[in-house]
Order: C-alpha cells, then sequence, then structure tokens
C-alpha cells in the first residue's frame, strides 16, 4: 500500500509541474511566431521596395528568352544510372522470380520547370543515339490505300509497300496495316486497346498522320505511342525509318510543371543510358520553352521506383520569366476582311492565329455628299434620341405634304422649278432619317446584349469570390483542427512521460522494500539456524547420561533373565516339541467327537 501511495503522490506533482510548463511553452511559441511574422513581413517590404518594375518578370515570347547550353556533369549522372540500376537488381532478386528478369523494363525521365509556360498542346520528339527498339521489339507501320473504298481488298496495298521496303533494305518491320483493316477490323474500343498494347512502336505515312490518330481513339495517348512520321517520297527512306526508330516523344501542355518521356531500357549499359540522357539534355537546352534556365530539375525512374535525381537547380522563380509559346499557323493559312454590320464605317479583319483587328473605312462619296461625320453616329446613344427623331420626321412630313399641295393649286404653272427642288430634298431627308433608324436598332441591341454579358461576368465574379471565401474558411478550420490536434499529441506525449517517470520512481521503491525484506528474512534464518545448534548441542550433552540409563536397565534385565533360567531349570518345563504333539492329540480327539455325533444322528433320521 505504501508504493501505491507514493506512485499517486509522485503523478499528481508530475502533472501539476507539467500544466505549468505547458502554459510557459505556450507563451514562448506565441512570441516567437509573431516575431517571426513581423520578421517576415518586413523582409518582403524591403524585397519589394528594392525590386525596380524593369526587374519584375513579365510574360515574354519564347523565342525572345535567353537560352543557355546545359550544365550537365557525365560523372554525376552515370551515378545515378548505377543507383538507379542497383536498386533494380536487388529489388529483382528479392521478389520476382528468374523467369522475368529478361525482359526489359523501360527507364523515363522526368523535366520539372520553374515558371509553367503559356503555351498549347505540343509533342516534342527527341533522336536519341541509342534507340529504343531492338529485334525483339515490334513495329507497325500504318499506310493509305491504293483504291479507296469499302468492298475494295486491302492486300495489294500491303504487297505494294513491302516492296518498297524489300528495294530500301529496310527491316525491322513486324506488320503492315492499311487504313481500310483499321476501320474495318478495328472497329470497337476494346480491340484498338489490344492492338496499342500489341506493339512497342508506331509509324505512319506522313499524309496520313492526323487522320490515323483520329482512327485509334484515346488509348495511343495514353499509353504515349503515338505514331511516328515518315514521308515516303524521299529517296533516302532508309535514313528516314532508322531516324523514327530512334525517337522518343515527350508531351507538353500549360496545365503542369512535370513532364516525362522513354529514355532507355535495362538492356542498354550505363554508358548507352548516359549517352541518351545527355542528348536530350541538349535539345532541351534549345527547344525547351524557356531554354535550361527554366529547368528546375531532371529526374530518372523505372515503373514502381522512387525517383532518382540527376540534376536540381535552385534559382528563385523571380529570376526566371515566363515563357509563352504562340500556336504553330499553317503555311496556307490568310487573314479574312470584310465588312462590320453592326458598326458602320468599319471593317474586321480576322488573323489565322485568332486575332481581331477592328479598322476605319475611306468615306465614300455618299458619305461625302451626305456630310456624315464620326461624331454624328457617336451622338445615337439612347433609345429617346432615336424617338424623338421619328416624331420629328413624322411632323416634316406632314407640314410639307400640306404645304406642297397648297402651292400646287396656286401656283402650277409660274413655280415648277422650285416644287421640283423641294420635292427631291424631302426625299433626301427621309432616306437619311431611315438610314439612321435602322443603324441605332442595331447599335442599342449591340449595348445592351454588352450590358448583359458584363452583368453576367459581374455575377460570375461574385459567385467565386464568395466560392474563393468560403475554400479560405474551410482551410482556415481545417488548419486550426490541425494545430489542436498537434498540441492535443504533444500533451499525451509529456503526459506519457510523466507516467514513465513515476512508474520508474515506484519501480525503485519496489526494488527497496524487497531489498529490506530479504535482509529481514536472511536474518530471521541464521536465529533459527543458531537456535537448533543450541538444541543440538544440549542433545549431544544429554546423550551421554541416557546411554548410561539404558545400559543399567539392560544390565538389570540381563541379571532377570539369568534367575528365571535357573529356575526353568529347577521346575523341568516340556519342550517346544512336547508342547506341539499335546495340541494336535487334543485337536484329533474334538474331530473325533464331531464325527461321532453326526453318526448318531443320521441313524435316528433313518429309522
Amino acid at each position: 500500500m505504501k508504493k501505491l501511495k507514493i506512485g499517486k503522490e509522485d503523478l499528481l506533482s508530475s502533472k501539476k509541474h507539467g500544466m505549468k510548463s505547458m502554459a510557459i511553452s505556450q507563451k514562448k511559441t506565441r512570441y516567437f511566431s509573431e516575431n517571426i511574422v513581423k520578421k517576415g513581413k518586413k523582409r518582403l517590404k524591403q524585397s519589394t521596395k528594392k525590386l525596380p518594375v524593369s526587374s519584375i518578370p513579365s510574360n515574354i515570347p519564347a523565342s525572345e528568352c535567353p537560352k543557355s547550353s546545359h550544365t550537365l556533369v557525365i560523372d554525376k549522372v552515370k551515378s545515378s544510372v548505377n543507383a538507379m540500376l542497383r536498386y533494380n537488381e536487388e529489388k529483382s532478386t528479392k521478389k520476382f522470380p528468374s523467369l522475368f528478369m529478361d525482359e526489359k523494363q523501360l527507364i523515363y525521365l522526368t523535366v520539372e520547370c520553374i515558371k509553367i509556360p503559356v503555351m498549347p498542346k505540343r509533342n516534342f520528339r527527341f533522336c536519341l543515339p541509342h534507340p529504343l527498339v531492338d529485334r525483339s521489339s515490334d513495329v507497325c507501320l500504318f499506310v493509305p490505300d491504293l483504291k479507296k473504298g469499302k468492298r475494295e481488298d486491302h492486300e495489294p496495298t500491303k504487297e505494294y509497300y513491302n516492296d518498297i521496303l524489300q528495294k530500301n533494305n529496310i527491316s525491322g518491320i513486324s506488320e503492315i496495316m492499311p487504313l481500310r483493316q483499321v476501320r474495318v477490323e478495328y472497329d470497337q474500343y476494346e480491340l484498338r486497346r489490344r492492338l496499342v498494347d500489341q506493339y512497342d512502336l508506331f509509324l505512319c505515312d506522313g499524309r496520313i498522320s492526323g487522320h490515323i490518330l483520329h482512327l485509334l481513339g484515346k488509348e495511343v495517348y495514353r499509353k504515349r505511342k503515338l505514331p511516328v512520321p515518315v514521308d515516303f517520297r524521299v529517296k533516302n527512306l532508309n535514313e528516314q525509318v532508322e531516324k523514327a526508330f530512334s525517337k522518343t516523344l515527350m508531351m507538353m501542355h500549360g496545365n503542369g510543371k512535370k513532364c516525362s518521356l522513354k529514355i532507355g531500357h535495362t538492356k542498354l549499359s550505363m554508358d548507352q543510358i548516359t549517352e541518351n540522357i545527355m542528348d536530350v539534355a541538349k535539345d532541351l537546352a534549345e527547344h525547351y520553352p524557356g531554354g535550361w534556365t527554366n529547368i528546375r530539375s531532371l529526374h530518372i525512374h523505372m515503373q514502381d521506383m522512387p525517383e532518382i535525381p540527376v540534376y536540381i537547380s535552385f534559382k528563385s522563380s523571380n529570376e526566371v520569366e515566363v515563357p509563352v509559346v504562340k500556336p504553330v499557323v499553317p503555311k496556307k493559312a490568310v487573314p479574312v476582311e470584310g465588312e462590320l454590320s453592326t458598326f458602320p464605317g468599319t471593317s474586321v479583319i480576322v488573323m489565322p492565329s485568332g486575332e481581331v483587328i477592328v479598322k476605319k473605312m475611306k468615306k465614300t462619296k455618299e458619305d461625302i455628299e451626305m456630310d456624315i461625320s464620326d461624331s454624328d453616329w457617336e451622338d445615337f446613344d439612347s433609345v429617346k434620341e432615336m424617338d424623338s427623331e421619328k416624331e420629328d420626321s413624322d411632323d416634316v412630313e406632314e407640314t410639307s405634304k400640306d404645304g406642297s399641295e397648297e402651292e400646287d393649286e396656286k401656283d402650277k404653272n409660274d413655280d415648277s422649278d422650285s416644287n421640283e427642288n423641294g420635292y427631291s430634298e424631302h426625299l433626301t431627308e427621309a432616306a437619311e432619317n431611315a438610314y439612321l433608324n435602322e443603324w441605332s436598332m442595331k447599335w442599342n441591341e449591340g449595348i445592351k446584349s454588352m450590358e448583359k454579358e458584363k452583368k453576367r461576368k459581374m455575377k460570375n465574379e461574385t459567385n467565386d469570390k464568395e466560392v474563393r471565401k468560403k475554400k479560405k474558411k474551410i482551410e482556415e478550420q481545417n488548419e486550426t483542427a490541425l494545430d489542436t490536434i498537434k498540441q492535443e499529441h504533444k500533451n499525451l506525449q509529456k503526459e506519457r512521460q510523466k507516467r514513465d517517470k513515476a512508474f520508474k520512481i515506484g519501480k525503485k521503491q519496489h526494488t527497496v522494500l524487497k531489498m529490506e525484506n530479504e535482509t529481514n528474512d536472511k536474518e530471521m534464518r541464521k536465529k533459527k539456524k543458531a537456535e537448533q545448534n543450541k538444541n543440538a548441542l544440549d542433545i549431544t550433552k544429554q546423550e551421554p547420561k541416557i546411554l548410561q540409563k539404558k545400559k543399567q536397565k539392560r544390565d538389570k534385565a540381563f541379571k532377570i533373565g539369568k534367575k528365571q533360567h535357573t529356575v526353568s531349570k529347577d521346575l523341568e518345563v516340556p519342550s517346544f516339541t512336547e508342547r506341539k504333539e499335546t495340541v494336535k492329540q487334543q485337536k484329533g480327539n474334538k474331530l473325533k467327537h464331531k464325527s461321532n455325533q453326526s453318526a448318531t444322528k443320521k441313524k435316528v433320521k433313518v429309522l
């Protein structure tokens, strides 16, 4: 019971001490966090003051961005490749059986940028000195049909292109597939997926490179097996096919920082993989948006394996400008020009890139005769002016008609020339008013549509702001919840430590009590042994007296026995044998007497 009392007191004291230390630590953390926030704000203000306007990064096209050569070191690349291959060997020996050791596993290179470029979706192809395609790999070639039609056979097209490949000594292509075969035999999704999984690389004639993607579907993009276009009209066809075998694909878009490409496989040696990486780095320095300065890191990895770094840069994002890549415009694209019906006196030019340019047209002879200027078109901004102008025009027409009738009745012969001039002026005014009315109606409709669009945009912006506020509130709540959970975890850890300390103290006290009990037991045993030894000594002292008494008794008995022996001799007592014989005779007599009695009883029964 003493142990328990001591443990409780220790625990209560440790809890009180822990609560005090927790309060002190919370005060310290608040003080330090407030100081850190203040210092951070001061540094941000200083950094923003020091930066001039010209140093702030702006959106600049990628062609104008400064491009530098790569800074990779061959020894470091070799060491990273060696580490990856060794890790793969250890993993394969532990987990995978020996049957799958001969299969090649692809190696990927991931490229991460510092600033995401403003660009459309684009595919980059890099030539490798050591290609990914081997003799064991399967390659498929897509070819256009010689004769178009659903009922036409596609075997002559296969024979035609097979002869072309044999003439140019091209090998390595396992199958030739025309477009008709793709349409007829692979019209379902599952069949297309199997086709994409069946082959390692796809080639196609350059004339059908866009059409074949539409037929194969999304599985080609998912597996990153876009067919490589080849021009069959060139004389050196063998060189072009070999170049297509050595190409790898990197699909890039302006939505994320990372993109990957195939760089080799496990059957290649370490030196061959390093050469592939170095050549790709040269091409990235030239063609990557923003150049080598916009690359944050390069990593190598395999399937189900961690990424191993090859190159990492610690540049700040303020030093790098946002690269802008313009979309590729086809050669046949031409700008289109036309008149604007909603705004007279202007023309519109639509460029191939999608830009719209509005220009003022030169004044025609009609405009010069009517004396219409740009300010006259701008005056008609509201519908009220249009209605007032219509009323004025109607009044003018009525007055002009009445005046003309009276003048015709009075002076038909004298003032014919003056009437003709007035009638022509009235027609011109009516035409102008009608033209202006139509134009103003269209103008007002355009203004109303613009106002509706502005209101819709404002509503969308307000909705977006509300959503952002809600998201911020949720994030703040989550942060506070995480902080509370962390603090509770820390408190629990401290309480556990205190309990462990108290438990250790209780253990020590228990051991001390054990030692005391053991010492007391030893002393009691020693006392018992001493008492036993004393009793044994007393017994040993008393033993000779007892022995003497026993001897005396024996001597007395011996003397008494001698006397009895002498008396028995004098009385002539019978021996043991004589006694036995007398006992036997007595028993025989008894038996005879019983037999005689039984015989007499039988005789009486018979009678």
